[in-house]
């Protein structure tokens, strides 16, 4: 701005976009400030290979059928059988990962779930989030996890970032028209959530949609509300915008994401903070599995927040899961294997 780069804008718009820039780069950190964000950090991040912008038709049970080979429209019989495998509505209450038998001999580790049933295993893998872990850590384990563990958990970032949908009953704009971004000026700027909306934009495969994105303590804050005050307030500040454009026709209906007030998640993604970055902690080691007493690996952790790369992505995710698989199967192997 100093320098007058932008000659053809006056400061004021300039500080707007910045703004705007600011927020969106929050969406894309996870962060509710970039002054929160490491920089050396970020630069761990790498981008994937093909189309980021995949669209699963039928939502992520898609991934789920091609992870168990469940492809009912080829029949061809190679499905795995995990339906009676999985378990679902089970909230784990406390993972003992150093327990033993009653006669001493041999070390497991003990589920016990809300429910009152108790499962006894020889590895867990932790796929919870980072932000339950950074809520339940501390009453989930039994022994408490190691330091590094710990720090880990406490240091690196997780922040909340939201989407908020509009439907119509019918569009009231063109195909030409691809959404509003919404500039804040200087003098503008406040406290409240819908300040902090990045605009409204279409929706692919889905005409009758319009979504914004919210992050940070503004996407906390809406998420406290009721719907329909989430719905009224989007819809003044979406129509302040587009009046003089289009005949604008108020929503029907609005979708949100509610990722913080989850209780299994509280928040949405992770990112490298600088927080992380003073106490060196980094996702190698929330990753790193734990040993029993006896010096057994016996929990192991996955999830975006565990990849050094990938973070903050379901290819990340998903990678990590395998990551840990692989890890167990190499130690089953190793323990079965005969002494040369």
């Amino acid at each position: 701005m100093e320098q007058k780069i932008f000659k053809t804008m006056d400061d004021s718009t300039i500080q707007s976009m910045l703004n705007w820039f600011h927020l969106m780069t929050n969406v894309i950190d996870g962060s509710n400030d970039w002054m929160e964000t490491s920089g050396s950090g970020r630069n761990m991040y790498r981008e994937c290979d093909g189309d980021p912008l995949v669209t699963w038709k039928r939502g992520y049970s898609s991934a789920f059928d091609i992870l168990m080979r469940n492809l009912p429209k080829q029949k061809n019989g190679l499905d795995l059988p995990l339906s009676g495998r999985i378990l679902l509505g089970k909230i784990v209450n406390q993972i003992n990962w150093d327990s033993k038998k009653e006669n001493g001999d041999q070390q497991f580790v003990r589920v016990s779930c809300e429910d009152g049933s108790i499962y006894e295993c020889d590895f867990v893998i932790v796929t919870c989030s980072l932000g339950f872990l950074k809520h339940n850590a501390e009453q989930l384990f039994l022994p408490r996890l190691p330091l590094s563990k710990r720090n880990a958990i406490e240091a690196l970032g997780f922040g909340t970032v939201d989407k908020v949908y509009l439907e119509f009953e019918n569009p009231w704009w063109n195909s030409t028209w691809a959404g509003v971004s919404f500039l804040r000026h200087e003098q503008s700027l406040s406290d409240e959530w819908s300040e902090n909306l990045l605009g409204f934009y279409t929706v692919r495969n889905h005409p009758n949609l319009l979504v914004a994105w919210i992050t940070g303590a503004a996407a906390q804050a809406a998420e406290a509300l009721p719907q329909d005050q989430v719905l009224q307030i989007c819809s003044q500040r979406l129509k302040r915008h587009v009046d003089s454009q289009f005949v604008y026709s108020e929503p029907i209906a609005v979708i949100r994401s509610l990722w913080y007030l989850n209780r299994f998640t509280r928040g949405s993604y992770s990112y490298r903070s600088m927080q992380s970055q003073k106490a060196d902690a980094w996702a190698c080691d929330l990753a790193e599995p734990v040993s029993d007493s006896s010096g057994l690996l016996r929990l192991f952790f996955a999830g975006e927040a565990t990849h050094d790369h990938f973070y903050s992505t379901v290819h990340g995710a998903v990678e990590t899961g395998y990551r840990e698989a692989d890890r167990i199967t190499e130690i089953v192997n190793s323990l079965n294997s005969p002494i040369l």
